[in-house]
């Protein structure tokens, strides 16, 4: 028979628990909460650990251990790094020239396709 999300919900919910409870240390990265190790450890997907009902549970256990948890905002890159730049350039060259192969075949195509031969 097949759980329902609310049963497979608590049943994550347990893992976590009885996970915490089991006075394993809770894995840290750079000062932080590693949520991927603990997700692995606790035997429950990832995304259960960002769940509403699931982040008081790590930060209770997290402020135990006097970590911090891992801050979730994006950072907005402020430019391309020049070798990405260049590549990118190379690349629109690239294109520009295929283009330019590309419609002399198309002519050739047209040709053959109204003629039946290649021209001349």
């Amino acid at each position: 028979m097949r759980m329902s999300n609310q049963e497979v919900s608590e049943e994550n919910l347990k893992k976590l628990r009885t996970y915490f409870a089991s006075g394993e240390p809770v894995p840290e990265r750079h000062g932080t909460a590693n949520i991927s190790a603990i997700a692995l450890g606790a035997g429950v997907r990832r995304a259960v650990c960002y769940h509403d009902l699931a982040k008081p549970i790590i930060a209770e256990a997290v402020a135990r251990y006097g970590l911090g948890l891992p801050n979730q905002q994006r950072v907005e890159r402020e430019e391309v790094p020049a070798r990405a730049a260049q590549r990118i350039h190379d690349l629109e060259q690239q294109v520009v020239e295929l283009r330019a192969r590309l419609s002399r075949f198309e002519h050739l195509e047209q040709h053959m396709t109204a003629t039946g031969m290649l021209p001349r």
